[in-house]
């Protein structure tokens, strides 16, 4: 069973009524629903568009997902990096501050001891 568009019949009547032969109303009648038959989706059309666009948003979050891991490890990297600037800056201030009270202990030492 043809599903139409329009009620074709209904459109036939109509334009019968405005004048339009009866053979020719039912052939446009004809033309138009076969016409808006050949354009309509058919649940199986919409299947395979719903699985077509799932499948495009599944490797779109995919992709956006790695991309996402990519700027993680290198962020991860970077402050790695960072870190063991830091780290270095750290222990160097420490002996130096090392060197100061003992350099200032000395003093001390010397002046009262």
């Amino acid at each position: 069973m043809a599903v139409t568009a329009i009620d074709t019949l209904r459109y036939a009547r109509r334009l019968k009524d405005a004048g339009v032969p009866a053979a020719q109303a039912e052939a446009m009648a004809d033309a138009i629903g076969a016409e808006l038959v050949e354009q309509l989706a058919t649940k199986a059309d919409l299947e395979v568009t719903r699985l077509a666009v799932q499948g495009d948003l599944e490797l779109a979050r995919l992709a956006v997902q790695g991309d996402l891991e990519l700027a993680r490890l290198a962020l991860d990297g970077k402050i790695d990096t960072v870190r063991t600037g830091l780290e270095g800056k750290v222990l160097l201030l420490q002996w130096m501050l090392g060197f100061v009270l003992a350099g200032l202990v000395a003093l001390l030492w010397r002046a009262f001891g």
